[in-house]
């Protein structure tokens, strides 16, 4: 029988340590992105535009274009919501409830003044929030976050809205400035319907 003698061992092991070595070397210091992580980052900017359009389309009371039950949903929601504003608005001014971080409307003093009231409204929201999720494929939860940051223009001057984490009262000054930027969003709506119209009538036989 022939000896092994421990030259020929690391010779023979040698290379495959190496191989190793490097493999292992290669995999940490050069991590790939693929492209399917990078495009996230641009379909979640298209998808909070198509939020923030929706949104719009509340402040300006809009229902107009409802070409799906989807649609048709939206616009009886709409419809529901305006019933109930004035007294949404009053218990709001009064402190009684709360624009929540979620979305949503919380009690902010015992008694749940109007709870009816409040239970519709609350479960409208998270209808249409569901709706607006499925339409763009993104998590309810966003959703209402996203409407969430826009409360501060539904809320008239002394309600309460949470603002990273904690509640804020709404000023005059903010009020007025969210009038204004209600105001000018139906002045842009009203020019876009227009423009539409006059095209149309210019590319109809």
């Amino acid at each position: 029988m022939k000896k092994i003698t421990t030259t020929r061992i690391i010779a023979a092991v040698f290379p495959l340590v190496i191989g190793i070595a490097c493999t292992t070397h290669k995999v940490e210091v050069k991590p790939v992105v693929t492209e399917h992580e990078v495009k996230p980052i641009h379909i979640t900017l298209d998808v909070n535009l198509k939020v923030a359009n929706e949104i719009k389309r509340e402040f300006i009371e809009d229902s107009s274009g409802a070409t799906s039950p989807q649609d048709t949903v939206k616009s009886e929601i709409r419809a529901r919501r305006r019933e109930r504003r004035e007294t949404i608005t009053d218990l709001k001014k009064r402190g009684v409830v709360g624009e929540h971080s979620n979305g949503l409307l919380v009690y902010r003093v015992r008694g749940n003044e109007q709870a009816d009231v409040v239970k519709a409204e609350n479960a409208d929201r998270e209808k249409w929030f569901q709706i607006i999720a499925e339409e763009n494929g993104m998590l309810v939860q966003d959703v209402a976050a996203e409407r969430a940051k826009a409360s501060l223009l539904f809320s008239p001057a002394g309600s309460f809205v949470m603002k990273d984490g904690a509640w804020h009262q709404v000023t005059p000054e903010e009020e007025e400035a969210a009038r204004v930027t209600r105001q000018k969003m139906r002045e842009e709506f009203k020019r876009k319907k227009e423009a539409e119209a006059a095209a149309a009538a210019t590319t109809t036989p």
